[in-house]
């Protein structure tokens, strides 16, 4: 799962021209039937103090969603799979060989699930 994930971003990294006022990502985070969702929006808005500004949607991927489900995805508590999203997310910003040049670059990066809590990343 850490692969596709970081494929995932790394393929909208590249791919994606992102407006200079987007100042946030969100990871929004869904449970599915078979799974986990996970998207990707950008926003030109952030407030530390609450979440909300999260559902100001200014810049969305062509490739907005990635689905990742099976047996061993779907029996994780949300909890734990949202703790492992942040887990794996924190590491490909942290390591991405372009960190200069990526759209992640200055900007904030949050994971949370759509009607819970966001976990600053970045």
């Amino acid at each position: 799962m850490k692969m596709r994930i970081h494929d995932w971003l790394t393929a909208i990294d590249s791919k994606e021209t992102v407006p200079s006022e987007i100042t946030a990502f969100n990871i929004g985070i869904f449970e599915q039937d078979e799974g986990y969702s996970i998207y990707l929006t950008g926003s030109e808005e952030y407030d530390a103090d609450g979440d909300d500004w999260a559902c100001d949607v200014d810049f969305e991927p062509a490739n907005k969603y990635l689905e990742l489900s099976g047996p061993g995805i779907k029996a994780m508590e949300w909890q734990e799979f949202q703790d492992m999203i942040v887990k794996i997310v924190s590491n490909y910003l942290g390591t991405s060989a372009n960190a200069n040049t990526s759209v992640f670059a200055g900007r904030v990066v949050t994971v949370g699930f759509d009607d819970g809590q966001l976990v600053r990343v970045k």
